[in-house]
């Protein structure tokens, strides 16, 4: 439901129903995919709102959660929204060590069919596009998004 509000771009509703529901969320034996679109929607809600110190925090949660329940994939996913993140903060050094520590370069270079793995392979190069370009290799980041 609260991916269906924040597509309808209602994030306030969208936010406050994930945040209502988070500590369930957290405690139940979900499928990877529960946990991505929550976090991701959580996450794309406090980008917009601007609110960089939420946004941290969210990731920060998420990871944790990923380490706990060990889901590699889950583990991926966060790192690359907060290699966005920090590049949407100016941090591109930090978002550039973010990167190359969880191998975000090597997932977005991949070619082919992405298989189950999409979601990760679409953030990953999400990711790497954007520090590309803050980094000042916009061919390199058109590239990317245009394969």
């Amino acid at each position: 439901m609260a991916e269906s509000l924040y597509l309808r771009h209602d994030l306030p509703e969208a936010r406050r129903l994930l945040e209502d529901c988070r500590d369930t969320i957290e405690s139940i034996d979900g499928w990877f995919d529960v946990y991505a679109t929550a976090y991701e929607v959580l996450v794309r809600c406090h980008q917009a709102a601007g609110d960089v110190e939420q946004t941290l925090a969210t990731l920060a949660r998420t990871a944790q959660l990923a380490r706990e329940r060990q889901f590699k994939r889950l583990t991926l996913l966060t790192s690359a929204w907060r290699v966005e993140q920090l590049v949407l903060a100016g941090h591109v050094k930090d978002a550039r060590n973010e990167a190359r520590a969880a191998g975000l370069a090597a997932i977005a270079e991949q070619r082919g069919r992405s298989g189950f793995c999409w979601r990760i392979r679409l953030a990953a190069t999400l990711a790497i596009a954007r520090l590309s370009m803050a980094s000042g290799a916009s061919a390199h980041a058109l590239g990317l998004l245009d394969t």
